[in-house]
């Protein structure tokens, strides 16, 4: 079952997928960290790679595979970030500082965030995504 973001909420993680709320008793960075290393590696690993490859160091997104691509909406630490899947986004409509994501399930979230940050985001996604790809087809 796809996800479509991860929240922290009252000491807990809520997962939104296509047609269910799962909850978690771990924060929502702690989550993800799992999932990465359920996919093989640590975050940790994952994050100095990137950092080393590409040059970025803050809000750095998350590759698991096809169907699972993670964009933090705030820094990862902040008790308030929620954790995007781009792989689950249907359309992404622009309104001020704030952006309304439809995901494939029809759910709706509007996030706070400039239309200019989450652009970088989703750019630098795909430059993860491409080096991935070509590191794995040769």
């Amino acid at each position: 079952m796809m996800i479509d973001y991860i929240t922290n909420e009252k000491n807990h993680t809520y997962i939104y997928q296509e047609n269910k709320v799962s909850i978690h008793a771990i924060s929502n960075l702690s989550y993800v960290k799992q999932m990465c290393m359920n996919h093989l590696f640590t975050y940790e690993g994952y994050i100095k790679s990137v950092k080393r490859m590409f040059g970025y160091h803050y809000k750095i997104p998350i590759f698991l595979h096809e169907g699972l691509q993670l964009i933090a909406t705030k820094s990862v630490r902040n008790y308030d970030n929620i954790w995007i899947n781009y792989a689950s986004v249907e359309s992404i409509d622009y309104i001020g500082n704030r952006i309304r994501l439809t995901f494939t399930s029809h759910r709706i979230l509007i996030i706070e965030i400039s239309k200019q940050a989450f652009n970088e985001q989703i750019k630098r996604l795909e430059v993860i995504k491409l080096h991935i790809s070509k590191h794995f087809h040769i």
